[in-house]
């Protein structure tokens, strides 16, 4: 996980889901967020993520992969800026989740599932007006 800091604190974190395709455990980025903690959540995200820093830069920290979110979003897009392939449109962090750990999140095969379905629902809703407006 990477995050930027701003006046001391994390003001947005770019996450990861899990590349299921080996038996080696590899985390491929999917997007950033920027917005969905209080106040309080984002100074206890800043302690936590300080104490588990592996690199800091100044203007950024990469941490050990032990932090786990909830991201909402409202589609997932093609995208050459992550390594995934792909990007989450409109994240937000839904939530913290410390009953979670790294084996736990989503994979990479559930991400081009959810895509390879967005598309498919994109393409019969186009259908469907096309017949539509034939009629």
């Amino acid at each position: 996980m990477w995050a930027w800091k701003e006046s001391r604190s994390v003001i947005r974190l770019t996450f990861a889901v899990r590349d299921d395709s080996n038996s080696e455990v590899q985390l491929r980025t999917i997007g950033k967020a920027y917005s969905g903690l209080n106040d309080d959540e984002i100074y206890e995200m800043t302690k936590n993520l300080r104490s588990i820093a592996i690199k800091d830069s100044g203007y950024g920290i990469i941490v050990k992969p032990q932090v786990v979110l909830e991201i909402a979003f409202d589609s997932i897009q093609k995208s050459d800026r992550h390594d995934s392939g792909f990007a989450l449109r409109f994240p937000r962090i839904k939530n913290i989740r410390r009953d979670k750990d790294i084996a736990d999140i989503d994979t990479f095969r559930k991400v081009k599932q959810i895509y390879e379905n967005q598309v498919y629902l994109t393409n019969k809703k186009d259908l469907r007006s096309k017949e539509t407006e034939n009629c």
